[in-house]
């Protein structure tokens, strides 16, 4: 198996592949893996396969859905699922992919940085919607463009952080340090990331989220 590892290492680019897959299972991108897979490679002797990310109108849905379950175990002959299944199955790919996965989580994907990405282009955008609003009638107004944000968006940076560490923990079988610690009197209290340097997120489902500097 590791023979047949090496070997595909040397055809696909592996961490381009674990990032696809990381951002992917992340967004929870409702309309993958079946569609939009798009993959390249240069049209050298040494090229390797590598996976563009787009097209993601169907990802940070509301209410949970399992895209990891689905990535790896959805009945379809997509290559891509298949390659990811067989790929998890030899166990330096499988802690590659952890590991990568744990790191984005705790920084790519960590809420501070979400948040000041999104707030900047929210700012960015906030500014051409009147024009936009006046041409095409859509959103019907900021207001209710805001609403939105609050209700899809900015709800899904709040809780996904924890939502997916406890899928990989619960699908992998790891151990209790992965998942964000809650209080045992508090049961709807989380606080994230966990370990964290200087900033953190106290997520009392009942009043909102805290952010503490």
């Amino acid at each position: 198996q590791n023979q047949h590892y090496e070997h595909l290492k040397t055809q696909i680019d592996i961490n381009n592949f674990i990032d696809y897959q990381v951002a992917q299972i992340f967004f929870q991108n409702t309309d993958w893996p079946s569609n939009n897979n798009v993959f390249w490679r240069p049209y050298t002797e040494d090229g390797k396969w590598r996976w563009i990310f787009f097209d993601l109108d169907g990802s940070m849905p509301e209410g949970d859905v399992n895209i990891l379950d689905r990535a790896i175990n959805a009945p379809t002959t997509n290559q891509v699922t298949v390659l990811f299944r067989h790929l998890l199955e030899n166990e330096n790919f499988r802690n590659r992919f952890l590991s990568k996965y744990e790191y984005h989580i705790d920084n790519t994907f960590k809420p501070s940085r979400m948040f000041s990405i999104f707030w900047k282009m929210t700012d960015m955008y906030r500014r051409h919607l009147p024009q936009h609003i006046d041409r095409w009638n859509f959103p019907s107004s900021i207001e209710g463009w805001e609403e939105t944000l609050d209700e899809s968006i900015i709800n899904f940076f709040n809780t996904r952080h924890c939502k997916a560490k406890e899928e990989l923990a619960n699908y992998f079988l790891l151990e209790d340090s992965w998942l964000c610690h809650t209080s045992d009197e508090l049961e709807d209290l989380s606080i994230y990331p966990n370990p964290t340097e200087d900033v953190f997120y106290i997520d009392k489902k009942s009043a909102g989220e805290l952010l503490v500097d």
